[in-house]
């Protein structure tokens, strides 16, 4: 059975980066196999030829489907010490993340108010 795909005539995105997750790479790879072109895969997907061919080899290559990196910048955890530090300022003062970064500046910290509060 062949399947007949419609590219979008009018795309609504217009970001030219776009986060493969494993459900596309694993269909990118059975279309692949199924003799889909290279380009039809790419206009569908909304990424490059290039990209799929990459996706493909490295399928070849290893046998195993490729898994997508993950984007973003890593998270940094708290150490013990910190969050020591921080509950100790919150039991004292009974404040919000804000004043409390303040004062765990004071005492040589350096914690931002988004990890105070998480």
């Amino acid at each position: 059975m062949r399947y007949v795909f419609f590219p979008k005539l009018f795309p609504t995105s217009t970001n030219s980066c776009v986060k493969l997750d494993e459900k596309a790479i694993k269909w990118i790879i059975r279309e692949k196999e199924k003799g889909t072109s290279t380009r039809t895969i790419a206009e569908i997907e909304n990424i490059t030829p290039r990209r799929v061919n990459q996706i493909y080899k490295r399928y070849k290559d290893t046998g195993k489907i490729p898994e997508p990196k993950k984007l973003g910048r890593p998270r940094k955890e708290l150490s013990e010490e910190e969050i020591k530090a921080i509950k100790e300022a919150y039991e004292e003062y009974r404040c919000n993340a804000i004043v409390l970064q303040t004062i765990l500046k004071k005492k040589g910290y350096s914690i931002s108010k988004n990890k105070i509060r998480s």
